[in-house]
């Protein structure tokens, strides 16, 4: 989940809430409150939008790990043995 005070998320409802805020600073077409709300409920989308997205992107949690497998008289992962190393050459069968 994003945080929701990240500079991303601020610049994000910033812009898409920036005619409301230009419309309610410079030209004064549109009461501040107004602008306010709707900055916060663009704040509120745009966390929303970049939480989903990041969840989407976020894989760590969905893969289980592979478990060992077990024998069944034995207790724990199935016992390796180790390789052998032969100095004599292997030989053709046949």
């Amino acid at each position: 989940m994003s945080n929701p005070f990240s500079g991303l998320v601020l610049l994000g409802a910033g812009l898409v809430s920036s005619p409301a805020i230009y419309a309610a600073v410079v030209d004064g077409t549109l009461a501040l409150e107004t602008a306010l709300v709707r900055f916060l409920v663009a704040w509120a989308v745009v966390w929303v939008g970049f939480s989903v997205l990041g969840s989407i992107g976020d894989t760590s949690g969905s893969a289980q790990p592979e478990v060992p497998r077990s024998l069944p008289a034995v207790d724990g992962p199935v016992p390796v043995r180790p390789a052998e190393l032969r100095d004599d050459p292997p030989t053709a069968v046949g």
